[in-house]
């Protein structure tokens, strides 16, 4: 009976140290990030102009305070005065984890196959760990041959701080 008890204790302070938490995402960090503070956080990368027909990259530092649990990728295609939005971008899209020197994909993947909005968020189906001080490589191909756009990407997600 004493044994049966301990057992529940234990299921229930396990239990209990999830149960309060909100965030959907808690549940997919690894248990040592559960108890450390996290704050929204997001990063960006901005292509202003991508040239027509032309490939670019942009690095982004992730800071030294803290590593990033990217969640959501969230993009935006303008023509080069900022005044209207390009519903079908033809661009591809590829991301390296530069600090651990992994791409996210085996090949470039088309924006609406990757890069959501902020009214419908591009979200990743397991949230990627970035590394403090490391960085996050964006390319992007702009297919359209005859029109240069201005392109920008958010990466949401939250900072962990004091796990390293």
């Amino acid at each position: 009976m004493a044994q049966d008890n301990t057992r529940a204790a234990q299921v229930g302070a396990t239990a209990a140290q999830f149960l309060p938490a909100t965030n959907p995402f808690l549940g997919l960090l690894p248990s040592e990030m559960w108890g450390k503070v996290k704050d929204f956080f997001m990063y960006t990368a901005s292509f202003t102009p991508l040239a027509a027909g032309s490939t670019a990259n942009v690095t982004t530092p992730i800071q030294a305070d803290s590593d990033f649990l990217l969640t959501t990728v969230n993009g935006v295609v303008f023509d080069t005065t900022d005044t209207t939005v390009q519903a079908n971008p033809r661009m591809l899209v590829t991301l390296l984890d530069a600090g651990a020197g992994r791409q996210l994909s085996d090949a470039a993947v088309h924006w609406l196959d990757f890069i959501g909005t902020g009214q419908l968020p591009g979200i990743l189906p397991f949230p990627k760990i970035l590394r403090a001080s490391s960085q996050l490589r964006t390319t992007v191909q702009n297919l359209d041959g005859a029109t240069a756009y201005n392109v920008r990407i958010a990466y949401v997600g939250f900072k962990v701080f004091g796990f390293a």
